[in-house]
């Protein structure tokens, strides 16, 4: 018989092992090409192992994050960050594009990757620009989400709904979001959490989760946060990922 003792064992184990595989292989997408490091770069935050909960029969928490293998939705709090031009939707806490960024999420971008993985997204499916504002995206399909307020006051919205394009003076039209699984170098540093980049829509290396068209590339510069939303700096909120199905391929022509 099983315990949840040994049930929880076995969960942290399998967690560690996917992470010992994800870390290991190599990418399979061309190394990109990267800016030198600046002087007064900021030196970006260690890595600590995750501790991970049991929370259920389908629950665990990773660190801030609670994954649901059932719903296969990986959620985090976060907050929202000032109004600004954006490249991308969510960003580490404290990380380096925080100032590109609309969310600051409570987590580090491996804690992330340890949760999307869960959930069954599979980094060998993607393909993770090589450039920034390379035209190249794909990957496993996501569906994203971000909620904050309670009672009737409460609001949720689909991620795409969040930004705003002031020249054209609407939402930008966003296609799919893919779990591309950012980008590992060749001495084993992960791009993800060297820049503190989740989730983006311009195409970066960096990024774990892009919007598949690249619906920010031409419209860069004039992408802010929607000012309909009335969503303050600072608001507190909780963003989800949920796993789409995976789309079936048709026979080789």
């Amino acid at each position: 018989m099983i315990t949840a003792r040994k049930l929880f064992v076995f969960i942290a184990l399998e967690v560690f092992l996917m992470l010992s595989v994800a870390f290991s292989q190599a990418p399979p997408n061309p190394t990109p090409t990267l800016a030198p490091a600046l002087p007064n770069e900021p030196s970006r935050p260690k890595t600590e192992p995750p501790v991970i909960k049991k929370l259920g029969e389908n629950l665990v928490q990773i660190n801030n994050i609670v994954v649901d293998t059932k719903t296969k939705e990986v959620s985090v709090t976060g907050r929202a960050m000032a109004d600004r031009t954006l490249e991308f939707i969510a960003a580490t806490k404290g990380g380096a594009k925080l100032y590109e960024s609309a969310i600051e999420l409570d987590t580090d971008a491996s804690s992330f990757n340890f949760a999307l993985i869960m959930i069954g997204l599979d980094r060998s499916h993607g393909v993770a620009p090589r450039t920034h504002f390379d035209s190249q995206a794909a990957g496993d399909p996501v569906e994203i989400w971000i909620e904050w307020g309670s009672g009737e006051s409460s609001r949720k919205v689909r991620i795409e709904d969040l930004l705003y394009d002031e020249t054209a003076q609407r939402v930008p039209k966003m296609g799919e979001w893919a779990y591309t699984g950012s980008t590992i170098l060749p001495d084993g540093r992960f791009l993800a959490e060297m820049d503190g980049v989740l989730i983006g829509f311009v195409h970066d290396p960096a990024s774990l989760i892009e919007n598949i068209t690249g619906s920010g590339i031409n419209a860069y510069g004039t992408i802010k946060i929607n000012p309909n939303l009335n969503l303050a700096p600072d608001t507190k909120l909780k963003l989800t990922v949920k796993a789409l199905p995976k789309q079936k391929k048709g026979p080789a022509s």
